[in-house]
């Protein structure tokens, strides 16, 4: 049988490229890439599938190198992204192997870049189609979610009409991710695994690329044998990487009654918004497991939240997180600094309105021009960005885009305001270490916290 190998490429900082999102790591967190874990059980159902995840295994470039040649591959398939590209192609092309990629920086113009860099074989756009399997075999007549070389071609198929609304995968090889060291600060024990059930987003805020990928949900039939297989492995955490959690309420009351059938239950978290899993959804979500659930405030200002088409207010967000500090639950609010029409000021009062409710942690991000967005052409249209741009990042280590009042060293300054506000204070480490309920849980926030102060010091 033909190998076929998933690679996570060196990088000299902690880089997340997942999901079609890249970035350096805020607190050196990093999960299993759910894009890799989809495509690893259909690609196993053809394929001897191996993993080199060469961030997470401290994999300098001629080690990977290594690696990956001891597995004389069929293919290589890898992530890239804006965050690292330049790094990424330079590795990639030094490989004897096939390469296909997938990431952030390939949803724009894809048939350009392929030109440009003829070391790669084919760019694949949605890691949950059967694309990737049937161009590996052989089977290329039909793949609208790839452009690839062919008979010294371009071949870039028409997206079909009517997308599809449904999707399948086989049971994902999660035994290759989770004797991997991957870890992130929200979860509750490890070793922990990524489930999908919704690709894309149904929504489309302005920021955002996911909207823009299209949506569709796995069949709750197809997600039960996964999960009955991490519960027979022992795994007890789960990390739900859909977009928008309980996006269809009915279907979330669905997974939720699957999920209080297992004894015992399963420890998870998710990502959501505050009109969806709200004060309605939420005592049951704690019944099934659910122990915290991360918001996108985003930003204090309601024009502009309106403006980005986020549709959702300050008092949603502040009863949503009321309620789930009511149920027990943990709470951690995403913010976003410097996005156009943004101002210094907007950005202070939202650090205010996140001090000024229940919430247990925050991730500050910085806006990024990322491709696939109504931002980004917004921003090229007004002359804030070039179209060429191709590398940022929304950690902030380097400033992609300076809008309005806004200069690179005032996003940084707004950014360590806000992280000193919040976690560099007596009373939230007090709170933090009566929420401790075990070991894992204290090595765990120990180990992000540690590192959140030394980025926080070195400026990250």
């Amino acid at each position: 049988m033909k190998t076929v190998v998933l690679v996570n490429p060196p990088a000299r900082d902690v880089v997340i490229r997942d999901y079609f999102c890249s970035k350096v790591s805020q607190a050196t967190y990093i999960n299993p890439p759910v894009d890799f874990v989809c495509l690893s059980g259909r690609l196993a159902e053809f394929f001897d599938v191996s993993l080199v995840d060469a961030v997470v295994e401290k994999l300098d470039p001629a080690a990977c190198r290594a690696r990956i040649k001891k597995l004389a591959p069929h293919a290589v398939v890898g992530l890239t992204g804006f965050v690292s590209w330049p790094e990424d192609a330079a590795f990639y092309a030094s490989l004897d192997s096939p390469v296909v990629l997938l990431g952030d920086i390939l949803l724009e113009n894809p048939e350009q870049r392929l030109a440009q860099n003829p070391w790669v074989a084919a760019f694949l756009l949605d890691f949950t189609s059967n694309d990737l399997v049937n161009y590996l075999r052989g089977e290329t007549d039909q793949l609208p979610h790839m452009v690839f070389r062919k008979n010294h071609e371009i071949i870039s198929s028409s997206k079909p009409e009517n997308p599809e609304r449904t999707f399948e995968i086989p049971a994902p090889r999660h035994d290759l991710f989770l004797p991997l060291d991957y870890r992130y600060p929200f979860v509750m024990g490890s070793p922990f695994a990524c489930v999908l059930t919704e690709y894309g987003c149904p929504f489309e805020c302005g920021f955002c690329v996911m909207g823009q990928l299209g949506h569709k949900v796995r069949p709750m039939s197809n997600v039960i044998p996964e999960l009955e297989d991490l519960h027979k492995r022992g795994v007890r955490d789960i990390f739900f990487m859909d977009q928008t959690f309980a996006s269809n309420r009915e279907r979330a009351r669905e997974l939720l009654d699957i999920l209080t059938q297992y004894k015992p239950r399963f420890r998870w978290l998710c990502f959501s918004r505050v009109d969806r899993a709200d004060a309605d959804l939420l005592p049951a979500m704690k019944r099934a497991g659910c122990h915290t659930v991360i918001y996108g405030i985003e930003s204090a200002d309601d024009a502009l939240l309106k403006q980005y088409k986020k549709g959702t207010t300050q008092a949603q967000i502040r009863d949503t997180f009321q309620a789930a500090h009511a149920c027990g639950m943990r709470t951690v609010g995403t913010l976003l600094f410097g996005l156009p029409g943004d101002t210094v000021a907007s950005c202070e009062r939202t650090i205010a309105f996140a001090k000024s409710i229940p919430c247990d942690f925050i991730s500050v991000n910085i806006a990024a021009p990322r491709m696939g967005t109504p931002m980004r052409g917004q921003a090229v249209g007004r002359g804030i960005v070039s179209e060429t741009l191709d590398r940022m990042d929304q950690s902030g280590t380097f400033i992609a885009m300076e809008a309005g009042d806004f200069t690179a060293a005032a996003l940084r300054r707004l950014k360590k305001k806000a992280l000193r506000e919040f976690y560099l204070n007596a009373p939230y480490a007090a709170r933090r270490l009566r929420g401790v309920r075990s070991m894992d849980q204290f090595r765990i926030e120990a180990r992000q916290g540690i590192s959140l102060l030394r980025n926080f010091l070195k400026g990250g």
